[in-house]
């Protein structure tokens, strides 16, 4: 199911980000509203933003913040599990150069001095779409 939603609580009517999320209710099990997504407002105190609205017929509500959280779950997963097969029994420069990036990533994951944790893995999940399994490039 893909919808676009607001990319953080205070969107200021124009940070939204379009997202895939699982067809399945996170609470039972059962299908999302997939039928029933249609455009709507979220306000996030002093602006407006058009994003999807959908009702799931179990009764579940989907706040935009569990789907963030949702999608940031799925990604890290995702990114992980790339990582270990990218990794898994290689040494040598390429190894060494994306665990830099990757200690590098979770050292200015405070936000601080640069993206946050969750900002880290889309770079790395990105960068992981260049790679073949050994880690070397396509």
């Amino acid at each position: 199911m893909t919808v676009t939603i607001p990319a953080y609580e205070q969107h200021e009517g124009i940070f939204k980000i379009t997202v895939t999320i699982s067809d399945y209710c996170p609470k039972c099990g059962k299908k999302r509203g997939i039928n029933t997504i249609h455009k709507g407002f979220s306000y996030d105190g002093s602006r407006r933003l058009v994003v999807d609205c959908w009702t799931n017929p179990c009764g579940h509500v989907d706040k935009y913040s569990e789907v963030r959280e949702e999608v940031k779950q799925n990604v890290k997963k995702e990114t992980e599990k790339k990582l270990k097969k990218m990794f898994h029994g290689k040494t040598g420069a390429r190894r060494s150069k994306d665990i830099k990036l990757l200690e590098e990533g979770l050292r200015l994951s405070d936000g601080s001095n640069g993206p946050y944790i969750e900002d880290w893995f889309y770079i790395i999940h990105d960068r992981l779409d260049y790679l073949d399994p050994t880690g070397e490039e396509i």
